[in-house]
């Protein structure tokens, strides 16, 4: 019971310390998670091997769409080394089943965009793929209409994509 009814050094010294002679089962589960930190596994899902454990929030992956010249609108990926997606066969997958343009940008090359941290890349690609990227990742053929969403070998929870439109840009509406 000390451990589900730790206080600090304040809470110690200005009051004395009571605890209760019984508690249920079910009160004693929800104070131990109360008291546990927020932290997630990356796991590579056919062996169930553990590829990376930390504390803290899973890392995002940042689907965002800006305007170009005039109507021309592009789509930008950031995030994906984080969930050991492969950033140059992700571009191949992608502009073959959306038959689009595809490039992979490293830092260099990005002059005008924010920093990129050191190893990671961002991916580009022609038109608003935004809602076909984000069905394709997660692994959800509902979410989009397009047919080459299907069969993808992507599972990523849907929390972990956080999408952006830029000034300028519209998102689709549904038909």
């Amino acid at each position: 019971t000390d451990a589900l009814f730790k206080l600090n050094k304040k809470q110690r010294q200005s009051t004395p310390q009571h605890y209760p002679e019984t508690i249920l089962r079910k009160d004693a589960a929800k104070l131990w998670t109360s008291g546990c930190g927020k932290a997630y596994a990356l796991v590579a899902m056919p062996d169930s091997k553990i590829l990376h454990l930390a504390k803290g929030t899973p890392p995002k992956v940042e689907v965002k769409l800006k305007k170009r010249h005039s109507r021309k609108l592009v789509t930008y990926v950031r995030g994906l080394e984080e969930y050991h997606i492969d950033a140059h066969l992700f571009s191949k997958d992608v502009a073959k089943r959306f038959a689009c343009s595809a490039f992979v940008a490293t830092e260099a090359e990005l002059a005008r965009c924010p920093a990129l941290k050191k190893g990671c890349v961002e991916l580009l690609f022609q038109g608003n793929l935004v809602k076909q990227l984000t069905a394709l990742l997660t692994g959800d053929e509902k979410a989009s209409s397009h047919g080459a969403v299907k069969d993808s070998p992507y599972n990523l929870p849907k929390g972990v994509i956080e999408s952006c439109w830029r000034k300028g840009t519209r998102r689709k509406r549904k038909k």
